[in-house]
């Protein structure tokens, strides 16, 4: 029997998060971070005896992110999952959940920390974090217990609007161009050389799910950017060359070289 689902708003969520890129990705990498849960007054008095609790969950509405997709690279790998394998946030429904630490109340308004999530989020309901009940230590966690990436910090890829175009002369995505004999040509700015190959990535990956037509050219520059992920020593490369390190205008082309390693270069610095 199919019913009706009607969903509203409870409150609000205010937090120091502002814009996707450079927010932490789960509640466990926010450092303590504040912010205020603002429960609107008609619903005030469900709160009482809440103050007992350390943790609660917050279950919000995630209102400033891109469409549904299928297959991702998440942020905490440099591969592709199915999204329902993910936390990532580009969902069918993108409902939001993060396990903050409650400071204290002040009427209708808690104050916590460890907040993840953007400023001014809809808070659809919160409840009590229960150890017994929530906490499941040591069970398998799929990929995440072999991840690629160490990454606390999210970029906004999961938060854009738009669809990739091209032209007659190469592929063009958001954050890459392909050029001839499957090179790929990233573009850095804010981000760093890692984040934009993964943006790169992600964009063609894209392409591909709504583009049938585009998926064989692009399958040796979604290869070519997959290696040069898992293949690449991001701590030391930053090091050795800061300029990749990110707040840099900078074109970098990535080729496939003669005994199959990727190799790189800066081709214009605008």
């Amino acid at each position: 029997m199919h019913v009706p689902l009607k969903l509203h708003p409870i409150g609000v969520i205010r937090t120091p998060h502002q814009a996707p890129a450079g927010t932490p990705i789960q509640s466990a990498y926010a450092g303590g971070m504040e912010g205020r849960v603002v429960v609107a007054d008609r619903y005030a008095a469900a709160l009482d005896d809440v103050e007992g609790f350390e943790r609660l969950w917050l279950i919000y509405w995630m209102d400033r992110v891109g469409p549904f997709k299928p297959r991702i690279v998440p942020y905490r790998d440099t591969r592709e999952h199915g999204l329902f394998a993910t936390r990532s946030p580009c969902r069918p429904n993108p409902i939001g959940i993060s396990p903050v630490r409650l400071l204290r109340r002040e009427g209708p308004v808690l104050v916590v920390s460890d907040v993840d999530m953007l400023d001014g989020s809809p808070l659809l309901d919160l409840k009590p974090y229960v150890a017994v009940f929530d906490a499941h230590p040591g069970v398998r966690g799929g990929w995440f217990d072999r991840c690629g990436e160490d990454r606390r910090i999210a970029d906004d890829r999961f938060h854009r609007d738009g669809d990739a175009s091209g032209d007659d002369a190469s592929i063009r995505s958001r954050h890459a161009e392909i050029g001839p004999a499957g090179a790929v040509v990233v573009q850095l700015g804010d981000h760093c050389i890692q984040t934009a190959a993964l943006r790169a990535r992600q964009d063609l990956v894209d392409r591909c799910l709504v583009d049938a037509e585009a998926a064989a050219s692009l399958a040796e520059p979604i290869e070519l950017l997959g290696d040069f992920l898992t293949g690449t020593d991001f701590a030391a490369l930053r090091s050795d060359r800061p300029e990749l390190a990110g707040g840099t205008a900078l074109r970098v082309e990535l080729r496939r070289q003669d005994d199959g390693s990727v190799g790189w270069s800066v081709v214009a610095v605008p």
